[in-house]
């Protein structure tokens, strides 16, 4: 029986409602700090919470995570992504852009992803390091944003999140009629991309129409308003076994060890 490991925090909704949809599924639920208590086993765990959490849960539990690789947004066909993006370091960004340009890091939450006028307004080495792998875009406007849940290539929860930059699920029948329309082709399209489990966002850009915003790891995305009896089948894939060959393995972190 699958068990969900989240982390022993009050008042997040959004693990509230996968509490209470694995309680419906028969599902095992389980929450704790950053220490698996000691003599606990857990026959399938499927892990939910930020990446530091479930870093040091995993390896506690002997278990891997699926995450997308950092160039994701890179191998996708220009037609996918409908702007200009790069890939390079927190050190040469700060050197090298002169004009304003979105940046998010690469691999955490560890900057605050958002247009930068120029190098210099980049956070210096005391908040991230400058090796920090980071995403350089050109500024659009995103006018509508879309949160898909992805179990092996097919969408399985989806949910508006943005409008306009505002938070925002209230979608029409229109809206989310097409959105479908591009999101089913995309996916089947790209699977091959994609890890067993993962969170998708697309949205349309002013100007240019329906792109990909990113793709973030199953077991870290925000749920919105996706149906979380649904999440939770995306999410069992996103935890996998020590022994897994999966090319989309996130790296496991190492514990320093108790003295």
């Amino acid at each position: 029986m699958p068990t969900l490991i989240f982390p022993d925090r009050p008042g997040n909704w959004d693990i509230s409602d996968l509490k209470y949809a694995a309680t419906s599924l028969n599902w095992g639920t389980y929450a704790m700090r950053y220490r698996v208590p000691d003599d606990t086993q857990f026959d399938s765990p499927v892990l939910y919470g930020d990446p530091l959490f479930c870093d040091i849960v995993a390896v506690q539990l002997g278990v891997r995570l699926l995450d997308q690789p950092h160039d994701f947004l890179l191998r996708l066909d220009k037609r996918f992504t409908k702007r200009q993006i790069t890939l390079t370091t927190l050190a040469r960004a700060r050197k090298e852009l002169t004009k304003p340009t979105f940046v998010k890091s690469a691999i955490d939450k560890s900057i605050t992803a958002r247009v930068y006028s120029s190098g210099a307004d980049l956070p210096d080495r005391n908040v991230a390091p400058d090796h920090l792998p980071v995403l350089l875009s050109e500024p659009v406007r995103w006018l509508l944003e879309w949160r898909l849940f992805v179990r092996w290539g097919h969408i399985l929860a989806y949910s508006l999140y943005f409008r306009e930059g505002a938070l925002d699920i209230a979608r029409t029948r229109e809206e989310q009629a097409d959105m479908l329309q591009y999101a089913v082709p995309l996916v089947e399209e790209i699977a091959e991309l994609l890890p067993d489990g993962v969170v998708l966002d697309i949205g349309i850009i002013d100007g240019s129409g329906w792109a990909v915003v990113e793709a973030n790891p199953v077991w870290g995305g925000g749920i919105y308003g996706c149906e979380p009896q649904y999440v939770l089948h995306a999410l069992k894939v996103g935890t996998v076994s020590s022994e897994s060959k999966s090319p989309f393995l996130r790296p496991a972190i190492r514990l320093e060890e108790e003295s």
